[in-house]
C-alpha cells in the first residue's frame, strides 16, 4: 500500500506543478484549476492511504 500512497503523493506534485503554471499564465488557467483538482485529489487519497 505504501507503493500506491506515494504514487498519489507524485500525482499531488504533478497537479501543483500544472496549478502553478496555470496561475502564472493567463491564458493556461484550466490547467490550473485542474492542477488544483489533482493536488488536493492525491493529498486526501495519499492520507487516507498513508
Amino acid at each position: 500500500m505504501e507503493t500506491v500512497a506515494v504514487a498519489f503523493d507524485v500525482v499531488s506534485g504533478i497537479g501543483l506543478c500544472m496549478f502553478l503554471l496555470g496561475w502564472a499564465l493567463d491564458e493556461l488557467e484550466w490547467l490550473g484549476m485542474w492542477g488544483l483538482a489533482l493536488m488536493i485529489g492525491g493529498f486526501v487519497v495519499s492520507a487516507m492511504i498513508g
